[in-house]
């Protein structure tokens, strides 16, 4: 049964045009099956398909997070931004397994500064900052910060930095430097 499942699959993917719920229903087929190695090849053959295809890349990191194969989800995480660092919820879900599943704060860290590199939004700088204030790494927030208000001149970005500093006792010091 599992043979003829299998090829029904198979001839289904390689007739044009590509279609990418039935790469993804093979894969988590065969996920259903326990057969994780078929599965990651499936989506590894997909992603060679279409490598820019970041919902491709969620599912594969989440079935590899879902079944416990963190080194298999750290190296999809790590492919996933690699191909398409310019979508934040794969930057989010590399970080978020790094430090709430493995409490691995240095390398949470890590791929912050690689994400940083890509100048992201506001937001994603925010987080970053926010990530450091919940391990009271206040200098290091306070760096952030400065990168993001080079990065993001607006006034909401110096806002919210002069809210830290007074925050953090040092806003008088700040505004009294900004007026001069």
């Amino acid at each position: 049964m599992a043979l003829e499942k299998r090829r029904e699959f198979e001839l289904l993917i390689s007739r044009p045009p590509w279609n990418n719920s039935v790469w993804i229903e093979y894969a988590k087929w065969e996920e259903s099956q326990n057969e994780f190695g078929r599965a990651r090849s499936i989506w590894n053959r997909a992603l060679k398909k279409d490598y820019r295809d970041h919902t491709m890349w969620l599912m594969y990191g989440d079935m590899e997070m879902k079944n416990n194969f963190i080194d298999h989800a750290l190296n999809v995480w790590d492919l996933a931004v690699t191909f398409c660092p310019k979508v934040d919820q794969l930057w989010y879900k590399y970080i978020h397994m790094e430090e709430m599943m493995l409490n691995n704060v240095a390398g949470a860290r890590q791929v912050f500064e690689r994400w940083m590199m890509w100048t992201p939004d506001q937001q994603s700088w925010l987080s970053y900052i926010e990530f450091e204030l919940r391990y009271n790494e206040t200098d290091k927030a306070r760096e952030i910060f400065e990168r993001l208000v080079q990065c993001h001149p607006k006034v909401s970005s110096w806002i919210g930095f002069v809210k830290f500093e007074m925050k953090n006792r040092e806003g008088k010091k700040l505004l009294q430097e900004g007026c001069r």
